[in-house]
């Protein structure tokens, strides 16, 4: 509920807009809760909507049908605002030439990170002063307003036109249940990816300032390879879509990115030597690179041998979304196994 109570502190804006917050399912009384922050913080503008169907593609795509405005904006549950953030996307929309705001995102620690982490930033973005840190989803351009490639524009603030994002075949699977992997896509990415390619850039608003909130579990070597392991899966995916000609071939894959994220994180675990952390030694900073090419052979072979997920991953588009749950569940109870086929 942060993020609620974050959104009630904005600097107000001239700009009429709403707040949907998608419930996705929940058994724990979520919806119950956000019902008692709006009207505590006297939202009239917002309501809370049930979607029983598992997975980020669904609470998106089900949150751009229940809403009204010209401007979409998608942030995640875990992320508190700058008081500007409002007021900057106002602002950035005003001017008709901007389709995409890429969001300034940065870090709020549960604890001290490990030393180790600061190795993980990389500044390898093509434009000076920028930073970013994948694996927990923060990205810094600076206090500049400026052009960047749309690929930037990241899930935990992810704002775009909503004509523009039709015109783009809308967002792609995503966070799905863990048991459902074979069905998990490249989210915003295939959106931000399809824009690139029509020569579309991102406007990079400093003002549109996210805090993601890392908890202390996303800074052990356990999450980070499972992690990894799920990049791997969205890797396949974007690979698969562009060797059926439903992206560009000439765009460059992340693939060749993640490598080098991948080496950076080894290097970094064995320079750092965490003694709290069972990789204190570096050996298991290999396994992350592993991880990553185990979701993506895993990935592969769901595909060559499951028509469900052939099917999924060449779909046009997903907007009459319904995720063949039972399908992917029959098939992993009587297909035989996959070598790949683990948790990390």
């Amino acid at each position: 509920m942060r993020t609620l109570r974050s959104l009630a502190g904005l600097r107000p804006s001239a700009v009429e807009w709403e707040l949907i917050v998608i419930d996705n399912g929940s058994s724990d009384g979520t919806f119950a809760a956000v019902e008692e922050v709006l009207e505590a913080e006297h939202f009239d503008n917002g309501r809370c909507v049930i979607e029983e169907t598992p997975g980020l593609l669904a609470g998106r795509h089900r949150g751009v049908r229940e809403s009204r405005g010209d401007v979409l904006v998608f942030v995640d549950d875990d992320v508190t605002f700058g008081e500007n953030w409002l007021v900057a996307l106002a602002d950035a929309f005003a001017e008709p030439e901007c389709g995409l705001v890429c969001a300034r995102s940065l870090p709020d620690y549960e604890c001290e990170p490990p030393a180790w982490l600061s190795g993980l930033w990389t500044t390898e973005l093509g434009l000076p002063g920028g930073s970013a840190c994948y694996l927990i989803s923060v990205l810094d351009f600076g206090c500049e307003r400026r052009l960047v490639d749309a690929r930037y524009a990241m899930g935990v603030s992810y704002a775009i036109r909503r004509d523009l994002l039709v015109e783009l075949g809308g967002f792609h699977p995503d966070g799905v249940p863990w048991e459902l992997r074979m069905f998990r896509g490249d989210g915003e990415t295939g959106v931000s990816l399809t824009a690139r390619e029509r020569g579309l850039m991102a406007h990079y608003e400093p003002d549109v300032l996210v805090h993601h909130r890392v908890p202390a579990d996303r800074l052990t070597m356990e999450y980070l390879e499972r992690r990894s392991y799920l990049q791997g899966i969205t890797q396949s995916y974007t690979d698969l879509r562009r060797a059926a000609g439903l992206y560009s071939e000439a765009d460059a894959p992340h693939q060749g990115v993640l490598r080098t994220y991948l080496w950076r994180l080894r290097s970094a675990v064995r320079r750092g030597r965490p003694t709290t952390d069972p990789a204190s030694d570096g050996s298991r900073g290999g396994t992350l690179a592993t991880a990553f090419h185990q979701g993506y052979a895993y990935h592969q072979e769901q595909y060559r041998h499951n028509a469900f997920v052939e099917a999924w991953v060449n779909r046009p588009d997903y907007w009459d979304y319904s995720l063949p749950a039972e399908a992917a569940l029959l098939w992993c109870e009587t297909a035989r196994p996959l070598a790949q086929d683990r948790e990390p």
